[in-house]
């Protein structure tokens, strides 16, 4: 987990000068401060779990204790997708001082539901290529937050798949019907198209397609599956014991 709490690090500095306003947390303001947090995965896996103790830990670290002078509104989509803008709609009427968005379809939720409330957001693949914000450099809008994924490393992804297994040229690419999936796959298909491989993509957009995905790449002889930035929901499905 040392990578997630890299990522939390950094986006609690973010988080905390958006809702203080650059006042020290050391001065412990009388303020009550009101935090959404949403997530597309299920409230009860393991890595949900983890990952939101890890926040309210370094929260509490910098003076920040939920109940005496913070409010976490918490909302799970429990995998499913479809019920992400709503509980978006929900978080944004109770007028948070910042809301907190994990994954790309949490974030696009989010930005659709206000333009004025600060969003942090977290897990995003291509901030940019999604229209969340102008550039990493200067966000600009009401979004900011960290991103740990470039473009490019779809690409890359398929030199090491060939490096490993030289003698196979099929490669089973499993994505979803994200918007950021088109311009990886291109790339993909781009960097395969030199090196004379090709590309299958599948659909892994619920557990059922997934299962099915995997049997379709084996009767295809594609002896590679590149799984581009999906899922985070899909895996956020398992419980505690399934890990």
């Amino acid at each position: 987990m040392k990578r997630t709490a890299s990522l939390l690090t950094v986006l609690l500095s973010v988080l905390l000068w958006s809702v203080c306003g650059g006042v020290a947390a050391a001065q412990q303001p009388a303020k009550v401060y009101r935090v959404g947090y949403l997530s597309g995965a299920s409230s009860n896996s393991t890595s949900s779990i983890t990952v939101f103790e890890e926040f309210k830990k370094m929260l509490q670290q910098r003076g920040y204790i939920e109940g005496q002078n913070l409010v976490i509104d918490r909302r799970w989509a429990e995998g499913k997708v479809e019920q992400i803008p709503g509980l978006a709609s929900e978080l944004v009427a109770l007028k948070p001082d910042v809301i907190v968005a994990l994954t790309t379809p949490a974030t696009a939720a989010v930005k659709q539901a206000t333009s004025t409330i600060p969003i942090v957001m977290v897990l995003v693949s291509d901030p940019v290529g999604a229209g969340f914000v102008t550039s990493l450099g200067r966000p600009g809008g009401n979004i900011t937050g960290v991103t740990d994924y470039d473009i490019e490393l779809a690409a890359k992804s398929v030199e090491l798949a060939h490096a490993v297994v030289p003698t196979r040229t099929r490669i089973a690419v499993l994505m979803s019907d994200s918007p950021l999936h088109p311009p990886q796959l291109k790339h993909i298909q781009d960097t395969a198209n030199t090196m004379r491989l090709t590309v299958l993509p599948v659909m892994g957009r619920s557990l059922e397609e997934l299962q099915k995905a995997f049997v379709f790449a084996e009767k295809e002889n594609a002896t590679t599956v590149i799984v581009l930035d999906l899922l985070t929901m899909l895996f956020g499905r398992r419980s505690p014991s399934s890990h």
